[in-house]
């Protein structure tokens, strides 16, 4: 009992996402460093893109100097004076997370990346001046200090790197992967309780080296961003740099854990159609392939609210047309040739899970509206034409699994079915004196579906 669109065109309309500050995202700041550089002073305000409007603002006594970043500009440290503060809301969470690509020019024992605390409870990235690795170290009251190390960045080349700490453990990340993984009992409130200092490239003890080199997208959270949020923001990042370097494209202005939030996709689509009424004196088949289009708009979270997925607002609306040739009236069925016309109107929540950057799976479960009319002339005794219309409620469960090919086009596959659970229906007969009998009747239960494939073009 529902239309089927074999042509169904799904615009996705490229809707604004929600920002990072989203309360279940947990981002408190995110900063690409693409402002301009101000001649008449030496400090520059750095716009936070998270929403939170934690912005912050550069220190370099001689002036603040950008070079290109991982993606468009990234910020220059100068090893010595340059460095940003954050804003202490990093640490109002359950977690702390830091991410951020980095080019380092040099490395010198002890030299910083991050350092939040105050010498006494303390957590630091940088560089192991015993080992040679990079190191996050946690030390704290009661603790005889935790230390989690991984591969050190190469210079002169591009490394994502990320940690993590919740109060249960504390990881470290190289390349979207987790290197290790340490018991860590310390949280944020702990870390926050006599904070000397929240610095990006500077260190809480004078003589540890200041950062050396160039960092970009710098991400921090006041919550644990999971494995797989990671390897999403590296593969994402990954990916929009390499079109950027393809094509010249300009850097993505805000931060996305995915390859997409906004879709347009145009989907070819077969499919099965029925209408049954409670009596049982009429079953409709209005038959298989109909050609038609469907509108779907898609609003998601920015961040992932459980186990890595994404929950959002999808509003779909579509329209169809179909040619009929057969119809099953009490149980006979009649050759016709009738035009099945059907629009309809769904809304649910939609759920996506990002497998790496370049794969996703969404579930939508909706809520749909629909009305379908056919009519067709009779051969009939006595009757030159019929019509059937009916309104009808129903759930609808749409499956689809969609493949990045670059950042703006992909390819989409995906099954609809829907479920009609209430309805009516009209029967209109026509007879060879004009005159008219018109009956109705509830619709019964029955399942509809379609089979979809087609290119995605998103944002």
């Amino acid at each position: 009992m529902k239309k089927i669109c074999t042509t169904a065109i799904a615009l996705s309309f490229l809707l604004p996402s929600f920002t990072l500050g989203a309360k279940t995202g947990g981002v408190v700041g995110y900063y690409t460093f693409d402002e301009e550089i101000d001649d008449s002073t030496d400090s520059v305000e750095i716009v936070d893109h998270s929403g939170k409007g934690n912005n912050v603002f550069t220190t370099a006594m001689d002036g603040t100097e950008f070079d290109d970043g991982f993606d468009g500009q990234g910020l220059l440290f100068n090893g010595s004076d340059e460095c940003i503060l954050l804003d202490e809301s990093v640490l109002s969470g359950s977690g702390f997370s830091f991410v951020a690509w980095v080019n380092p020019q040099n490395w010198k024992p002890w030299m910083r990346i991050l350092d939040i605390g105050d010498q006494i409870e303390d957590l630091w990235i940088g560089m192991d001046g015993v080992s040679g690795k990079l190191r996050m170290d946690v030390v704290g009251r009661g603790l005889s200090g935790i230390t989690v190390l991984a591969p050190l960045p190469p210079t002169d080349e591009w490394t994502h790197i990320a940690g993590t700490i919740d109060g249960k453990s504390a990881k470290l990340y190289v390349n979207g992967k987790l290197c290790q993984r340490i018991p860590c009992p310390m949280t944020p409130e702990k870390l926050g309780k006599n904070v000397q200092g929240l610095f990006v490239g500077a260190s809480n003890w004078a003589p540890d080296p200041a950062f050396s080199g160039v960092m970009d997208n710098v991400l921090v959270a006041n919550r644990a961003l999971s494995d797989k949020e990671i390897t999403a923001l590296y593969r994402t990042d990954n990916l929009l740099h390499s079109e950027s370097e393809a094509a010249g494209s300009e850097k993505a202005g805000e931060f996305a854990a995915a390859v997409f939030t906004r879709q347009l996709a145009v989907n070819y689509a077969v499919g099965d159609v029925k209408l049954h009424l409670k009596d049982e004196d009429y079953d409709f088949d209005y038959g298989f392939s109909p050609i038609g289009l469907n509108i779907d708009c898609t609003l998601y979270q920015s961040a992932p609210f459980f186990c890595g997925i994404y929950k959002g607002l999808d509003l779909s609306a579509g329209a169809s047309i179909a040619k009929t040739k057969k119809i099953q009236l009490a149980g006979d069925e009649y050759d016709i040739d009738a035009l099945t016309f059907s629009e309809y109107l769904s809304v649910g929540p939609a759920f996506r899970y990002d497998i790496g950057g370049y794969h996703s799976v969404r579930f939508v479960p909706a809520l749909q509206l629909g009305f379908d009319q056919s009519s067709w002339d009779s051969d009939e005794d006595g009757v030159s034409r019929m019509s059937i219309s009916d309104f009808y409620t129903a759930l609808s469960f749409d499956v689809s699994y969609q493949y990045a090919i670059t950042k703006a086009i992909g390819v989409n596959v995906g099954a609809d079915v829907d479920i009609p659970f209430f309805g009516v229906c009209a029967v209109s007969t026509k007879t060879d004196d004009g005159s008219r009998y018109l009956s109705k009747d509830k619709i019964g239960t029955g399942v509809d579906y379609r089979f979809y494939a087609g290119i995605v073009f998103r944002k």
